[in-house]
């Protein structure tokens, strides 16, 4: 071999080896199949395919993620001519891709000049989707990361042009005004609303905003209000159904006030440590570090303090269900739980004592790119249900981070959370997230929270109100909607406008609450005014003046009925305050962010307010009122006495008797129902006599009802505090609050008395 051709074969050698190396060491280029594509005027939709070979070990890189192998890339070259752009202001560019199995995830990353641009990192889901709103022509990069699951699993990609992106499907309803107002006899009754006064007088902080309300099985009510951090949160409570209230102080001492939240469970007796209750009361209050949780079982007298391993959080609600259990959500700002604002529910079975349990609902991966905008409240259903392990689904909302979509996320029954790890984030497994509303072009359902709400049937209903624009992009109000579902959150309606479209007295209505009582009948509120535009200006809304509206709804109908009212105003006061004025000028949606504006926010009423319906039906609101000298707002609060309710009864109760040393503590419901067209009539009673150390519960339904002039008679099998069964009977005889008389007996046992406080109806 001469050296010429030695030195040849030295060089394939050596560059054999190389290549040779190379394959060995060179981890394998991810990309998507095809890995790209172009969107314009002509061509409007792409897919692709891809797959990952690893999990993704921590936080999303993307200048790492590809030779890690779990990533891979899809790049966009979007090139829309001036022409389509002037033809199609509000287009979008739609970015989605799904796969099999809620139980693998892939998390979507959009980036542009190398910067990202939309993240979407939805949990437990089996899709991901992004928009991007009328982009600029360039070339964009869309990362598939895949976060949990089996790798090797591929998914399909799909790109879509929108030229013009559709509006919100409505359903189409009847809207009728009460035609006498809030204090006359026809359709609706409610009372002159009713200051709560703090001590001192005005609260320490100078204001009372964003009271919650719950009620009980015996009908106490309980109202709670921020006064801000760090001036603490005040409570009251009445026992004659919000005829009077008692301030029963701070539970949190004083030492949060940033947020807060109340929850009842169900009553008990015979407890080892605290005897009979009619239930737990369970509050939480933000100091911005942490949650003061307390826990009362002698209906706020004195409170037991609780705690969850979720630190440094925000926006705190809660959901008691059986006798011991509470749900506690938060957005947990990444201390101690080792995520990066993580959407996490805690659970207690001690009665808000500790929460070891816990799972997260969704996650953000990037850091300083929340996955949540806002989220809602949580419940549970059902939660009338006595024992410390109860059978309930759980539910609660959040929106995207830029406020257009809006997820459901459901723990389907039995929701036992699992033990939170030692190190390590909580468990994903246990949540589903929905998508269940998408925004139109330019809206937001950011405005502020989008409540939800279980029926005695266990159909689900979210609230949320949006923007109205015309075609040249101005606001020309802004609307309260109701969705729902019939399946557990699985799918859901098309909405349902509540603020009637015709009536130009509430043509902006914003920040509503919902309650839900028998199957299709939901309560709403919300603040709404005639004046139009975004509320956040004000200098448009300098004039605006704001009432609380109310309606009941029947959503089981073909066409969606709602009635409405005016339901704030007093009977005595300046004009505006006895025509509902409650507000005046703008509401800014902006959150902290309204007290950087130039010029600050109009914040004053905080971002929410509360209804929620009582044993009887009937609906008792809580909501934020301008103190106009103070430029501060307070508590106040109004309730129905007549008219329909969201349990369409013919006869309930609630109250309690005297019974020796202790009290017959009652909640009785007879309501017809409505089963496959036919009327049905049923109901449940709660029964507590303190003096005997009993509980007695029928949650399932009489066996008889019997209905007479002014009396109601039932018989059911029930179940007592140690788990036995007896066959009981009942009688209510109505006679107005405190007058009405009460009776019930099984073999062993019987108690009758006149009421001491509470009402019966028929």
């Amino acid at each position: 071999m001469n050296a010429g051709k030695l030195w040849f074969a030295i060089q394939l050698i050596i560059v054999g080896s190389i290549t040779m190396l190379a394959l060995v060491l060179t981890p394998a280029i991810h990309a998507a199949t095809p890995p790209s594509g172009t969107l314009s005027g002509s061509s409007t939709k792409l897919t692709y395919t891809g797959t990952t070979a690893t999990v993704n070990p921590a936080n999303f890189d993307p200048t790492t993620c590809q030779t890690a192998g779990y990533c891979d890339v899809f790049t966009l070259t979007l090139n829309v001519s001036d022409a389509f752009r002037a033809a199609h202001p509000n287009f979008r560019v739609n970015v989605q891709f799904g796969w099999l199995g809620n139980t693998n995830e892939f998390d979507m990353y959009d980036y542009f000049g190398g910067s990202a641009i939309d993240t979407s990192t939805n949990s437990f889901v089996s899709s991901q989707l992004t928009r991007l709103e009328h982009p600029s022509n360039g070339i964009y990069t869309i990362y598939a990361s895949f976060s949990l699951g089996v790798p090797g699993i591929s998914y399909t990609g799909t790109v879509t042009l929108q030229p013009n992106p559709p509006a919100i499907e409505k359903l189409a309803a009847s809207y009728t005004l009460d035609p006498d107002g809030k204090f006359g006899p026809q359709m609706f009754q409610f009372t002159s609303d009713q200051l709560l006064v703090a001590s001192p007088p005005s609260g320490p902080a100078g204001q009372d905003v964003e009271p919650g309300i719950v009620i009980d099985p015996f009908g106490n009510i309980y109202i709670s209000a921020i006064e801000g951090v760090p001036a603490g949160s005040d409570l009251w409570r009445s026992t004659d159904f919000g005829n009077t209230f008692t301030y029963l102080g701070q539970p949190d001492k004083g030492a949060g006030g940033g947020d807060e939240d109340l929850a009842v469970g169900f009553p008990f007796a015979a407890d080892q440590l605290f005897g009979d209750s009619t239930g737990r009361l369970y509050y939480s209050s933000l100091n911005l570090a942490d949650i003061n949780l307390q826990t009362s079982h002698d209906m706020g007298n004195t409170f037991l303090p609780g705690d969850s391993p979720a630190k440094v959080v925000d926006r705190m609600w809660l959901a008691g269900v059986g006798t011991s259990r509470d749900y506690l959500i938060t957005v947990q700002l990444g201390a101690d739980l080792q995520g990066t604002d993580s959407l996490i529910v805690t659970q207690s079975d001690d009665g808000g004592l500790t929460y070891p349990n816990g799972a997260i609902v969704s996650q953000a991966i990037l850091a300083s790119t929340p996955q949540t905008g806002f989220h809602s409240n949580i419940v549970a259903y059902p939660g009338n249900l006595s024992g410390g392990t109860p059978n309930s689904s759980v539910y609660t909302t959040f929106t995207s981070a830029d406020g257009v979509d809006l997820y459901v996320a459901s723990c389907p029954a039995p929701c036992n959370l699992p033990p939170l790890p030692a190190s390590g984030p909580p468990s994903k497994l246990s949540f589903t997230s929905v998508l269940a509303f998408t925004a139109p072009p330019g809206a937001a359902l950011g405005n502020v929270f989008t409540p939800i709400a279980v029926d005695n049937d266990g159909d689900v209903y979210v609230a949320f109100s949006t923007q109205q624009y015309d075609s040249n992009g101005n606001q020309t109000g802004q609307n309260v909607y109701v969705i729902w579902s019939t399946n557990g959150g699985q799918t859901w309606s098309k909405a349902l406008q509540i603020n009637n479209p015709n009536d130009p007295s509430t043509a902006t209505a914003m920040l509503p609450w919902l309650t839900a009582g028998d199957k299709g009948s939901i309560g709403v509120f919300w603040y709404g005014t005639n004046v139009v535009g975004d509320p956040n200006n004000q200098t448009v809304f300098a004039n605006a003046k704001w009432k609380i509206f109310y309606a009941l709804v029947n959503s089981a109908t073909a066409t969606p009925t709602v009635q409405y009212v005016v339901a704030s105003g007093t009977t005595t006061g300046t004009a505006d305050q006895m025509a509902g004025v409650v507000h005046y000028g703008s509401i800014c949606t902006q959150g902290l962010n309204c007290n950087t504006a130039m010029p600050p926010g109009n914040r004053e009423l905080a971002e929410y307010a509360e209804l929620t319906h009582d044993p009887l039906g009937l609906i008792h609101i809580s909501f934020s009122e301008d103190n106009v000298s103070a430029g501060s707002a307070f508590t106040w609060y109004t309730r129905q006495t007549a008219g329909p309710g969201v349990v369409p009864n013919v006869g309930s109760g609630a109250g309690f008797f005297n019974i020796g040393t202790g009290t017959g503590n009652f909640g009785l419901l007879v309501g017809n129902h409505l089963q496959s067209g036919t009327q049905l009539r049923e109901g449940t009673l709660t029964y507590l006599d303190t003096s005997a150390n009993i509980l007695l519960s029928d949650t399932v339904g009489f066996s008889t009802v019997n209905i007479g002039t002014n009396t109601l008679k039932v018989s059911g099998t029930g179940t007592l505090q140690d788990g036995s069964t007896v066959n009981f009977k009942a009688t209510a005889a109505a006679g107005g609050p405190r007058t009405g008389a009460f009776t019930i007996s099984w073999p062993g046992y019987s108690a009758s008395g006149t009421l001491v406080q509470g009402q019966i109806i028929k």
